[in-house]
C-alpha cells in the first residue's frame, strides 16, 4: 500500500483534529451568504472534496448448512444439533479461526397431495472465517463432506477500513484546500479561512461477496480434500471532508 504524502499541519487539519478525526472527486460549489454582518464583510462559499481508494478484501468467509428430517419436530431438531456439534469440533480443531453458529430453523414436510404433515426438517448454518484465508479453505474442504456449503466470499476487515481511512484523510483535506484556493482565485478572492469543516467516513456494511471457492472434494477412496481456491475481490473505501470557507480580499 503507497504511502500518503506528507501534509502540513493547517487551520483546517487542527478543525479536523478538534471535530473527531488515490481517485479524487468533488462536489458542486456554491456561494453561501449567511448573516447580515457577514454578508457585508465577507461571503463563503461551501464545498466538498473526497478521496476513495480499492483495497483488497482480507478476510475469508464460508457458509455452512446441515438438515435433518424426522417423525416430529424434536427429533429432527436433535439429529440437526448432534450433526452441526460435529462439524463445529472439526471446524474448531483448526484454530485461527471465528467460528459461530447462524440461522436455525425447523419447518414442516407435507405430503406431495394435500395439506397433511408427514414430517418435519431441521436447518442449522455454521459461519467460519478468518484473515487466514488459506485455513478457511482447508477448513471448508474437510466440512464439505459433513455439511453442505451455502456461500462463500471475502470481505475488508474493519482494520484494514480504519488503516485504509487514515491514510485518505490527508488526501481528502489536499484537495478540500486546493479546490478552496483555486475557487477563490477565480472569484477574485486574494486568500481563504475556514469557518467550519465535517470529515464524513461512509460507514457501510460489509459486503457478502457470493465469490465463490474452487477446488476438489476428497475422492471416495478417503483422499484428502485439496483445498479451495480463493479468489478476493477489492472494497472501495472513501472519506469526504466538507465545509464552510470564507472568501477574503
Amino acid at each position: 500500500m503507497h504511502d500518503v504524502p506528507m501534509i502540513r499541519l493547517t487551520p483546517l487539519l487542527l478543525a479536523l483534529a478538534l471535530s473527531g478525526a488515490a481517485t479524487t472527486s468533488f462536489a458542486q460549489t456554491t456561494m453561501e451568504p449567511t448573516s447580515s454582518t457577514e454578508r457585508s464583510a465577507h461571503p463563503t462559499l461551501q464545498l466538498e472534496a473526497s478521496a476513495s481508494r480499492q483495497v483488497p478484501e482480507d478476510t475469508a468467509w464460508a457458509l455452512f448448512a446441515v438438515e435433518r428430517e424426522a417423525k416430529d419436530q424434536a427429533t429432527a431438531q436433535q439429529q440437526a444439533q448432534a450433526a452441526l456439534a460435529e462439524v463445529v469440533a472439526l471446524a474448531r480443531k483448526a484454530g485461527q479461526l471465528d467460528v459461530r453458529t447462524e440461522g436455525m430453523y425447523t419447518s414442516p414436510i407435507y405430503a406431495p397431495k394435500g395439506d397433511k404433515v408427514t414430517g418435519w426438517r431441521s436447518h442449522l448454518e455454521l459461519r467460519i472465517e478468518s484473515t487466514q484465508t488459506g485455513q478457511v479453505a482447508q477448513t471448508a474442504s474437510a466440512l464439505m463432506d459433513k455439511a453442505r456449503l451455502q456461500g462463500a466470499g471475502f470481505f475488508l476487515s474493519t482494520a484494514k477500513r480504519q488503516e485504509a481511512e487514515r491514510e485518505l484523510i490527508g488526501a481528502a483535506v489536499q484537495e478540500f484546500q486546493l479546490k478552496a484556493q483555486t475557487t477563490a482565485k477565480a472569484l477574485g478572492f486574494a486568500s481563504t479561512s475556514y469557518k467550519n469543516v465535517a470529515l464524513q467516513q461512509p460507514q457501510m456494511a460489509q459486503p457478502m461477496s457470493t465469490r465463490m471457492f474452487k477446488g476438489a472434494r476428497a475422492e471416495a477412496d478417503g483422499a484428502p480434500a485439496e483445498p479451495l481456491t480463493l479468489e478476493p475481490g477489492k472494497t472501495e473505501v472513501s472519506v469526504s471532508v466538507s465545509g464552510t470557507v470564507n472568501l477574503l480580499r
